[in-house]
């Protein structure tokens, strides 16, 4: 059973055995719920009831589904049977209720073609409400709510996650899956163990000072796994004879210091920059040495300071969770609940779309790609109206221009409007196009790329467009000979399919 089957089936089950009758819901109503979340997230009101209020109307969501529905619907949504989930069970998985949620959202992340270099961190699911494995960590843009690890690549898209739900609960998860090594491990080791099953051997993982030790890198080492992060100065080994502090700040800006230990298989670097790093990796060392400007407050300018590889190549491959949690928050999913549960399934389907914003944009490559508004916009578009894809993979209701999303037709040099080009269905759709020879009329042709003048109309789309011998530009219109068009439908119809399985 897909997915999108299985929650109106939870949903409707619960609302009959608490209320009497069933909710009534559907899959394609399902669809239509998330895609109005989206559109929320993008056109921000400060209120949800705003959205079909009348002074503040909008159309786009308040059509779609009645308010009091999508407040129930919002309410009601269950992921789960609670008659088939036992005392035990509830009591060792806290979040049992948006289980099947995760799951299937990790089943799509661990399908992504692996990079080499990876990046673990730590990433908040916003919620203020009371539970009780709520975190409060300082310094992140919302620093309550439910503490995940994540693990993503370079380029921000997210491979594996876990909601941390206390240090037993982690590491007894790391026993299942056969990660843990022959010796006691800390709370900051098991996060990293949790994510081995994940990792292919060769791959290369970052991580800051929060997860590292020299003992995990050398446990890693003997895994075929390569492992650079930040360390704690009070993490050094006793044995570790670096030079100190006040010896690299007399060497002055760029001095820095290497050991090795661990059997050789862990090198301990001290970098001096505005005050002292100190850098452990099992694959990188001070060798081969850059150069980074710093600005110098005693010089009034920018000077060029050495910096060691390690450095380097940490600062290149850090960043891929932070990157991941920029995207979310440009247009995140927010609504004012006491529900952990809703707070919950809101950020994980933001998860979702970022990283298949991502996926897009790294399939794009050089060429031009779509920004992130005009995605979250064109993908609640495509699921409020039910238009997906018809059994060609085109997607229906798409459009190559910006008329469809409310912008006005651009004027003329004579300051009448231009007639707005039709969308991609009305184009292909029925015979309805038929060039019309308007005998004292040229006008500008309305094809892409052409000069040209023509006096010939078509009569449906009221655009004038060649058709002569010499250029055919009807021909072309009418059957979408664009340049890039399949690539671009190919690549929505992928984002959709990486969504949720049951959107084809």
């Amino acid at each position: 059973m897909d997915f999108i089957e299985h929650i109106p089936l939870c949903t409707n089950m619960k609302a009959t055995e608490t209320t009497g009758s069933s909710l009534g819901t559907s899959g394609e109503e399902i669809a239509v719920f998330i895609g109005m979340n989206f559109a929320m997230s993008v056109l921000k009101m400060q209120r949800i009831r705003m959205y079909w209020q009348g002074m503040t109307r909008l159309p786009f969501t308040a059509d779609a589904m009645p308010r009091d529905r999508f407040f129930k619907l919002r309410s009601a949504l269950k992921f789960v049977d609670d008659n088939k989930i036992s005392v035990a069970q509830r009591s060792l998985d806290r979040v049992w209720k948006v289980r099947p949620l995760l799951e299937e959202i990790r089943k799509r992340c661990n399908e992504l073609p692996r990079e080499k270099k990876l990046s673990i961190d730590e990433s908040i699911i916003p919620f203020r409400g009371r539970l009780n494995i709520k975190q409060h960590v300082p310094g992140k843009p919302n620093p309550d709510g439910l503490k995940m690890f994540v693990l993503a690549s370079t380029k921000g898209l997210v491979y594996d996650f876990e909601i941390f739900q206390g240090k037993e609960a982690l590491i007894s998860l790391v026993d299942q899956l056969n990660a843990k090594p022959n010796r006691p491990v800390t709370l900051r080791e098991a996060v990293v163990f949790r994510f081995l099953p994940s990792v292919e051997p060769g791959s290369s993982l970052f991580f800051d000072r929060y997860f590292t030790s020299p003992q995990l890198l050398g446990d890693l080492y003997d895994r075929c796994l390569r492992d650079t992060g930040t360390l704690k100065k009070n993490m050094l080994p006793k044995e570790a004879n670096l030079k100190s502090e006040a010896t690299l700040k007399r060497e002055g800006r760029g001095a820095s210091d290497s050991q090795v230990r661990y059997n050789r298989k862990v090198a301990l670097t001290a970098w001096y920059d505005k005050k002292v790093i100190y850098m452990a990796s099992n694959e990188f060392g001070i060798k081969e040495e850059d150069v980074c400007l710093r600005w110098s407050k005693a010089r009034n300018e920018h000077i060029q300071v050495q910096r060691p590889c390690v450095v380097s190549e940490y600062n290149k491959a850090k960043g891929g969770v932070d990157l991941h949690d920029q995207v979310v928050s440009y247009y995140r999913s927010s609504s004012r609940t006491k529900k952990w549960t809703v707070r919950t399934r809101l950020h994980m389907m933001d998860v979702t779309t970022a990283n298949g914003w991502l996926e897009y944009k790294a399939d794009c490559g050089e060429n031009k790609y779509m920004p992130y508004l005009d995605f979250k916009l064109q993908l609640a578009n495509q699921l409020t109206r039910g238009e997906l894809s018809d059994r060609h993979g085109r997607l229906l209701g798409s459009t190559d221009s910006d008329e469809e999303l409310g912008d006005p037709a651009p004027k003329t040099k004579t300051g009448k409007f231009k007639v707005p080009l039709p969308g991609e269905k009305e184009r292909t759709t029925g015979a309805k196009h038929l060039p019309l020879i308007v005998s004292d009329d040229f006008r500008k042709c309305r094809k892409e790329g052409c000069k040209g003048k023509s006096r010939t109309v078509c009569s449906y789309c009221k655009v004038y467009l060649c058709c002569t011998s010499t250029r055919n530009c009807f021909f072309d219109f009418i059957l979408l000979k664009i340049p890039n068009i399949r690539k671009i439908l190919f690549i929505m119809r992928y984002i959709i399919q990486a969504f949720f399985k049951f959107l084809i």
